[in-house]
Formats: structure tokens, C-alpha cells, sequence
């Protein structure tokens, strides 16, 4: 039995000289990266080096075509200090197989080997980011992805997975959906996966369902408005479709078109009428049509004469620097122009206009303030100017428009006075930081001493 110590060395020695017998044997020739299975995607680039100090000769060959002797492009080798670098400036599926490194060092040829695997990556080529169903047919949302290994699908629907069922199934990487439905729209995600023992990967795309389908009317869709001559009146015709539907107007079998008393302004899924109340003839049916390539809605709405808002009574209560507080009643005068038609139809007022300006502003620059009618509650107009005189007027408004103005009441809003701020006296004070000091010190000596108070 050899002694500790010696049974070491020779252990050291031993390893050692295994280690330098190996690197003697091994290191004549290596490549970086080592791996002898490399698994790349097509289009990127890679190289790798052949490493052989004192090598008298080093050639790449891609195994069963030959030596790889070109010095630029897609393949081609590059000499390098102790070595030689294979080169791919652009991998493609072609160029997968094995190649290998051979070297002459000192009069014998060593040699080392890899295997270059090339992948498809995932694309999903000329899909649609933006699709369109019809409803009530069957639809299939395209997701054309593609790669190598064989790529798998899954989809989600507004954030959430989408299990196969009787009216969704996925059917060669695309989602097939039966009998379309309003439901059905919005946003999907095709999910594409491909593995294998060497390579993975997954991407996604976002694919915005849009359901095409004929005219349908919002469930609020107004079917009386009321007016009064003199009055301007604005009726809205509102419909859901997919495309955009295109809107009409029309009275008396006749179509209108925008002019001094007629203003319409349409956009996708909204149409709105502005009318001009000159006269009695102004009031009756008025069908509004909404139209795309699936079909026509058409509605009426009937606009009715009713009586015009006459002008309320008010008060300035109070004025602060920055606004005034208003006392509003309704008046009991009803407006005389059109009355005979209209009183049949008196409307209810559901608030109030209230606008103000400085004495040297035109109205048309007036600042305005509308309020719901709340009975017996003051009305609080702010955004004004603190010592500056303003000019106020209020109106009525009923669902029939705003009627006439009071007469204009002037006030002036208050002016800000900076509050006074009280100076101590510093002899006093000190008086009291030290009366209240020499009192909490007694107190603390009086609880020492068990005597309290």
C-alpha cells in the first residue's frame, strides 16, 4: 500500500499524462461549434471553423460532390490563422447533408465531420389580417402557414381557446365555421407550432373576423320628433351594417338633398337631418333608408308641430368671483306664432341655455352653459372672470329645440381680497415653548417619584 501522499502524485501524474496523451491524439483537429449535428432555419446565415495548427493542407467537402473551393458567395470557405472557415451566407433546404474537414498534418490526413440539417420556418405567407363572412353562410377563416417540421394549429377567439364543435373546426391549419353569425366576428388568433428532436418554434397572427350583413336599426331608434316654425329640428336615423350602409331621406315620395334649409350629415352606420321650420309644410313623415350591397331598412319618423319654448324668469342670486349662482322659473306665457297648430301639442321643458359675455362682446361670442331642469334648485354658471361686469340671458329648452331669450340682466362678479394673516408676538411665544417645556418636566419628575396628578 503506497502512502497517501504518494498514491496522489502518482493519481496527478497519472491524469495528467492521460490528458496530454489526449490532446496530443484529439487536438490535431476540431471544429467550432463542436456540435456534429448542426439544425438550422432556411435563409439564415452560419459558418463554422476547422481548426488544425500546422496543418499542411485543409479542405472542406460536402460529402458525395466535392471539394468546396470557392472563396465568395452563398458557400464558399474562408483561410483563416490555423484553420479554415465554411461559410453559408444564405442557407437553403438544398444545402442540408453532411460535410467534413480534412487536414494533412505532419504527413497523415485526420479528418472531422457535420451534419447540417436545414428547416422550413414558420410563415404565414399571404394570409389576410382582415377577412369577411357573410352572415348566415358557412365561412373558412384562412390561416395559410407553412414550415418544416410539419406545423400545427391553434385558435383562439377574443383572448380565449377555440375547441373544436359542431359549428368549429379547424381543417388543414384553417378555422371552418358553419352558418355565420353576428357572434362570430371579431378578433381570432392562429397560433402555428413546429418541433422536433432538434428544432422548435411557434408564432402568431391576429385575424380580425368582419360579418357582412343587411341594415338592422338600433334598438333606440327614434320614431317622433317635434318641432316649431322658426325652429331648426334634427331627427337621427342610426343602423348597424356590414359594409357601411348608405343613407337616404325622403318626403312626400321625393328625395332630399342638402340646401339652405336642409343639411344631412351621413357616415357609416349614423344619418342625421337637419331641418329648417319655415313653414307648416315643413311637418309629416320623413323615411330615412339605409342601404348596402345585402339589402334596405327604411323607417319613418314622424316630425310633429309643437308649442315654442317660451322665454323663463330668473334672478341672479349670488356672485362669487368666478361665477353666479341663478334662480330659474318656468314662465306661464306661451309663445303666440303658430299657437293655433300647436297648442295641441305643448311640450314639457327639459332645461335650460344660459349664456354670458362681457358688455363689449357680440352674442355670437358668448359663453353658453346648458343645465337639466331640476325645480327649486339654484343653477351655478362658473368660467368667468373675478371684478368684470357680464351681461346673462337664459332660454327654455323642451324636446322641440330652445326657445326665445330673456331680456340680458347685468352683474359683476366679486373681486378676490387676500385674507389678513395674524403675526404672533416673539416674546410671547417663547413665553409658551418654555412654560409648556418646564410643564412636561415636572410632570416626568412627578411620575418618577409615584405622585400623580
Amino acid at each position: 500500500m503506497f502512502p497517501i501522499g504518494c498514491t496522489f502524485a502518482l493519481s496527478w501524474i497519472l491524469l495528467a499524462g492521460l490528458t496530454s496523451g489526449e490532446q496530443s491524439a484529439g487536438a490535431s483537429i476540431w471544429l467550432a461549434p463542436s456540435n456534429p449535428t448542426v439544425a438550422v432555419f432556411a435563409n439564415q446565415s452560419y459558418f463554422v471553423s476547422c481548426k488544425a495548427p500546422g496543418a499542411e493542407k485543409i479542405v472542406w467537402t460536402k460529402v458525395g460532390e466535392g471539394d468546396i473551393t470557392p472563396t465568395s458567395g452563398k458557400i464558399h470557405v474562408e483561410e483563416k490563422e490555423d484553420g479554415m472557415d465554411l461559410v453559408f451566407e444564405t442557407i437553403r433546404k438544398k444545402n442540408q447533408g453532411d460535410y467534413s474537414c480534412r487536414a494533412i498534418i505532419r504527413g497523415q490526413e485526420v479528418e472531422k465531420k457535420i451534419t447540417l440539417s436545414v428547416f422550413k420556418p414558420l410563415s404565414f405567407g399571404e394570409t389576410a389580417s382582415v377577412q369577411y363572412a357573410t352572415e348566415g353562410l358557412d365561412f373558412t377563416i384562412r390561416c395559410d402557414v407553412g414550415g418544416d417540421p410539419v406545423v400545427t394549429t391553434t385558435w383562439k377567439v377574443r383572448g380565449r381557446s377555440l375547441r373544436p364543435s359542431p359549428r368549429h373546426k379547424v381543417i388543414d391549419n384553417n378555422l371552418s365555421i358553419k352558418e355565420v353569425t353576428l357572434d362570430d366576428g371579431g378578433l381570432y388568433v392562429c397560433r402555428a407550432t413546429q418541433s422536433n428532436p432538434m428544432i422548435a418554434d411557434f408564432r402568431e397572427m391576429n385575424i380580425t373576423l368582419k360579418i357582412q350583413h343587411e341594415p338592422r336599426w338600433f334598438k333606440d331608434h327614434t320614431k317622433e320628433a317635434y318641432g316649431f316654425i322658426g325652429g331648426t329640428v334634427n331627427m337621427t336615423c342610426s343602423a348597424v351594417a356590414e359594409p357601411g350602409a348608405d343613407f337616404i331621406w325622403i318626403k312626400d315620395n321625393r328625395t332630399l338633398h342638402p340646401s339652405d334649409d336642409v343639411q344631412i350629415f351621413n357616415s357609416d352606420h349614423h344619418s342625421s337631418l337637419q331641418l329648417y321650420i319655415y313653414d307648416e309644410s315643413v311637418f309629416g313623415d320623413y323615411e330615412c333608408r339605409a342601404t348596402n350591397m345585402l339589402g334596405t331598412m327604411a323607417r319613418v319618423i314622424v316630425l310633429e308641430q309643437a308649442t315654442k319654448p317660451a322665454a323663463p324668469t330668473f334672478k341672479i342670486k349670488i356672485t362669487h368671483p368666478d361665477s353666479f349662482v341663478l334662480e330659474i322659473e318656468d314662465s306661464d306665457v306661451v309663445s303666440d306664432r303658430g299657437q293655433d297648430a300647436a297648442a295641441r301639442n305643448p311640450m314639457d321643458v327639459t332645461g335650460y341655455v344660459v349664456q354670458f359675455k362681457q358688455p363689449s362682446l357680440e352674442w355670437s361670442r358668448a359663453q353658453e352653459k346648458e343645465f337639466e331642469r331640476m325645480p327649486s334648485q339654484p343653477y351655478r354658471v362658473t368660467g368667468m372672470q373675478q371684478d368684470t361686469s357680464y351681461e346673462v340671458r337664459v332660454a327654455a329648452r323642451t324636446a322641440a329645440g330652445t326657445g326665445d331669450f330673456t331680456d340680458v340682466q347685468v352683474e359683476k362678479t366679486k373681486k378676490i381680497v387676500a385674507a389678513a394673516v395674524p403675526v404672533l408676538n416673539s416674546a410671547p411665544a417663547q413665553h409658551l415653548v418654555l412654560c409648556h417645556s418646564l410643564l412636561t418636566l415636572l410632570i416626568a419628575a412627578l411620575a418618577s417619584a409615584n405622585i400623580y396628578i
